[in-house]
């Protein structure tokens, strides 16, 4: 009988401040299903072998990728000279990318939804690459060991920058692959919440109502509330009302671009100032004002 799924902790891999780690794996010994307390992006470089998720189990080859998210157990089985490279993610570097990736449906996809949906007959996330694209994965991975060894000030976001590529380039592969044809003309759930996540992202400054997100995702108001809940583990309002928030945090810390707290409050949705502020105030325990304050202080 396999034993309990254990976990690995952010530590084992990214102690001392890191951020990122790459750990690269030649001849992957089987090994239990387990999970991880950080995110991961699985490169297969050459050989085979069977990846277990759950009960799913499916085989592996030289091009496949795929994401892992802190909460998806996984294993490996029946490997032969199976050789890997695991990109390891602290979660607050994840955020900060995603900033700026998040309007691509593909990156909601793969890293918001897909990991919810591994099971059997559900299961799309995994990735094939062509050989130049797995070219150009293995470079901008092997720029990153580079700046690690190098330890440079500049470090930190030189690696983060070749991360960046890898996920812009894993989005847009995973687009074109789930995008409808005229053999599956529907597009799979994943696909059409992952375009409805990016509209958001793009029309926070809106009135947005549940009415709305389920137009935009193609979806009856019921279907749809049902279809996000389960596949995000959230309600659509309280999913804009974090995204909504997250906005407003990184309005009000970013000096080089400075707004009033109206302008800010207006940006991200809120209908005034005064309900932004208390609604600020309810998740953070403090004033737009005073949160601003104290994010400028901890830059000098």
């Amino acid at each position: 009988m396999p034993g309990r799924p254990y976990t690995i902790t952010r530590r084992s891999f990214l102690d001392h401040g890191k951020r990122l780690n790459i750990h690269r794996v030649q001849r992957q010994e089987p090994v239990g299903q387990h999970r991880h307390e950080f995110f991961e992006i699985v490169v297969v470089l050459s050989g085979t072998g069977t990846h277990v998720t759950g009960t799913y189990r499916h085989h592996l080859q030289g091009g496949d990728i795929f994401v892992l998210n802190p909460r998806r157990t996984h294993g490996y089985e029946d490997c032969l000279s199976l050789n890997i490279i695991n990109v390891l993610i602290r979660d607050d570097v994840l955020t900060r990318i995603g900033r700026s990736l998040g309007d691509l449906p593909g990156y909601h996809a793969l890293f918001h939804l897909e990991s919810s949906r591994w099971r059997q007959r559900e299961y799309t996330s995994r990735l094939h690459l062509s050989p130049a694209e797995l070219e150009r994965v293995e470079e901008w991975v092997h720029r990153m060991e580079e700046e690690m060894r190098r330890g440079s000030r500049a470090a930190n976001l030189l690696q983060e920058a070749c991360l960046a590529f890898i996920i812009d380039l894993l989005c847009r592969h995973y687009e074109r692959q789930h995008a409808p044809t005229r053999r599956h003309p529907v597009p799979s759930t994943p696909h059409r919440l992952g375009h409805l996540l990016s509209w958001i992202e793009k029309n926070l400054d809106r009135p947005l109502k549940i009415i709305h997100l389920a137009e935009q995702s193609g979806m009856s108001s019921r279907t749809f509330y049902r279809v996000f809940r389960t596949a995000l583990q959230v309600t659509p309002q309280a999913y804009l009302a974090r995204a909504r928030m997250q906005r407003a945090t990184e309005m009000l810390t970013d000096a080089s671009h400075p707004l009033s707290i109206t302008e800010i409050a207006l940006a991200c949705g809120y209908g005034d100032s005064n309900y932004f502020t208390r609604c600020f105030h309810a998740a953070t325990g403090q004033s737009p004002s005073a949160y601003r304050q104290q994010q400028a202080a901890t830059r000098k």
